[in-house]
């Protein structure tokens, strides 16, 4: 059986998420010219510091629109009396087998159309045709182009993209605008039409009260390895519904939109409170699909004003600490002889010691690679590692009431092994209950636990526990980054409220914006700042209305604007 690799896993898709080039916001973010993130500024006794500034913006352009009183607002949540007690599961599954059912029908159709093509082909050229039915395809190596391809690898990988294409091509849909290309709109009608099955299914799934998916987070006993196809399938889905939403809001039927968007809202709670840091990241992404239409109907001239129906989003909309349950415990479950020491060391044997840190310098061998680590430390031996650990490891047991000669009596891995596993179990703990914090104080909370363990690691890293601090290390940078993501999801409900407000404001003073955010009296105004736990610094410059979020990254400044 082959040993999963790390990449295959959770944690692997954790780290993908992170550094891929996805943007997990609810607003399209535009990057600012010539602009860098820090900044020099003179000081008043002529020294200069550096302060962060935007590198990116959001662009509100909007038309003022009252607040209409007479009109009975939507919730973007099911009320107690519209759900279920069933499991959104089966729902989501019955509506991803039908979605994939009608793909799959098309794709068979036309992979038959294209078989019959390039199998005339192959006949006139004298080719053999058997290839055809295989399922690999031999890729192009680094140095071959298409000329170095035979005849059967040239129209094999013609036969592959030409797949590739069928089976993306609905949700190409999604990936742009109706209003800059109205040629597509038969064919999304289309789409939206065919897929009323699945539609039907997702409103069923998301008036639920759970979702159970029957991923066995707790039964695995190799988390990093436990692979999320289900979770891909919610993202398939919110595509699919985005694509539903973009054409109502294009046929102004905005109620309707609201509806769609309040199921899309519901699959992404759904997904993101599964016990696992990706699945939340999912979540927020198919929040962010379904915010970033309510931000196109808002700029719309004749939508009606959306503040009540932001406003009856819950605060925050989702939690870290409860997509987080996994990684709390991956380090332990990934590695049973690590638990073991965590909880039992009187009963680990000699040799189990010795295949613990074997088995966590392999991880952290693989986690380098994957991160591109080319220090010398990460291709040290594991006996280097423990004798440069063994100081640091010994000093500690003393502290701990360990008399020298019964430390003398510890094989060296044993010694490193009991510090390791309570500075295993250490930083994890400081790490996983800033969580608990509110948004704004999770952040520099994170960032203390991260100096404290890491600051002098460059310069001393056998100051404690190698072993420990090398798996950390590579682990909470991406839960770090991933809080940054929670923070921005939230900010990105503020900001849509806040839009709202100015839109009634400008309604009722001339199309003209306010000084300040306490000027709007009519409804309340979101006023703390999720990354920062203060006031939203608020400025009204030549007409324009201007938010800065320095703390986020990418660091952004909101731009509110009414239409001429």
């Amino acid at each position: 059986m082959t040993k999963p690799h790390f990449l295959h896993g959770t944690v692997g898709l954790l780290l993908i998420f992170l550094l891929a080039p996805w943007q997990v916001s609810a607003q399209r973010i535009e990057p600012l010219v010539n602009e860098t993130e820090n900044q020099r500024v003179a000081n008043a006794d002529g020294s200069t510091r550096y302060i962060r500034r935007p590198t990116h913006k959001i662009h509100f352009v909007m038309t003022p629109q009252t607040i209409d009183r007479s009109r009975i607002a939507q919730t973007l949540v099911w009320e107690f009396n519209e759900r279920t007690s069933k499991n959104a599961a089966n729902a989501y599954t019955r509506a991803h087998y039908f979605l994939h059912d009608k793909i799959n029908a098309q794709t068979r159709q036309d992979y038959n159309h294209l078989l019959a093509t390039i199998w005339g082909q192959a006949e006139t050229e004298g080719v053999d045709t058997d290839f055809l039915t295989e399922i690999t395809v031999k890729p192009l190596t680094a140095r071959q182009t298409p000329d170095d391809l035979s005849d059967e690898d040239r129209l094999a990988q013609q036969r592959d993209l030409f797949l590739s294409g069928i089976a993306q091509k609905p949700y190409d849909y999604a990936s742009f605008s109706l209003r800059e290309h109205p040629e597509q709109l038969d064919a999304v009608r289309g789409f939206v039409w065919e897929n009323s099955t699945v539609f039907r299914n997702l409103e069923e799934g998301s008036r639920c009260d759970f979702c159970d998916f029957g991923i066995p987070f707790r039964e695995t006993n190799s988390p990093i390895a436990l692979l999320l196809p289900e979770i891909q399938c919610m993202r398939d889905l919110a595509r699919a519904l985005k694509v539903k939403v973009m054409l109502e809001i294009h046929e102004k039927r905005y109620e309707d939109a609201i509806a769609s968007i309040r199921v899309g809202l519901a699959m992404a709670r759904h997904t993101g409170k599964q016990p696992c840091l990706v699945c939340g990241l999912v979540g927020i992404a198919i929040q962010s699909m379904m915010l970033e239409q309510m931000q196109d109907m808002m700029n719309a001239p004749d939508c009606p004003n959306l503040y009540w129906e932001l406003s009856s989003l819950p605060y925050p909309f989702l939690q870290m600490i409860d997509s987080a349950e996994i990684e709390k415990q991956i380090l332990p479950q990934s590695f049973p002889l690590l638990r073991k020491a965590m909880t039992d060391p009187d009963a680990m044997l000699d040799d189990e010691w010795r295949l613990m840190l074997r088995q966590m310098n392999e991880m952290i061998g693989e986690m380098a690679g994957c991160v591109n680590d080319t220090s010398l430390l990460a291709k040290l031996p594991i006996k280097s590692h423990v004798i440069a650990s063994y100081p640091a490891a010994r000093h500690w047991l003393v502290g701990q009431g360990k008399s020298p000669s019964e430390i003398d009596a510890m094989i060296p891995d044993k010694v490193v092994g009991l510090h390791t596993a309570y500075e295993t179990r250490l930083i994890l703990s400081e790490n996983f209950r800033t969580m608990y914090l509110p948004l704004w104080e999770q952040y520099d909370s994170s960032e203390l636990v991260q100096e404290r363990y890491f600051r002098n690691f460059g310069v001393n890293p056998f100051e404690g526990s190698f072993f420990a601090r090398r798996m950390a290390g590579l682990l909470l940078p991406a839960m770090q980054a991933a809080r940054n993501v929670y923070q921005r999801m939230q900010f990105s409900i503020d900001i849509m409220r806040i839009a709202e407000a100015l839109r009634d404001y400008a309604a009722r003073h001339a199309g003209q914006l306010p000084e300040t955010l306490d000027a709007i009296r009519e409804v309340p105004v979101p006023m703390v700042n999720p990354t920062t736990g203060r006031a939203y610094e608020y400025r009204l410059i030549e007409g324009q209305g201007q938010i800065e979020a320095t703390q986020l990254v990418p660091a952004m400044i909101v731009i509110f604007e009414m239409a001429k």
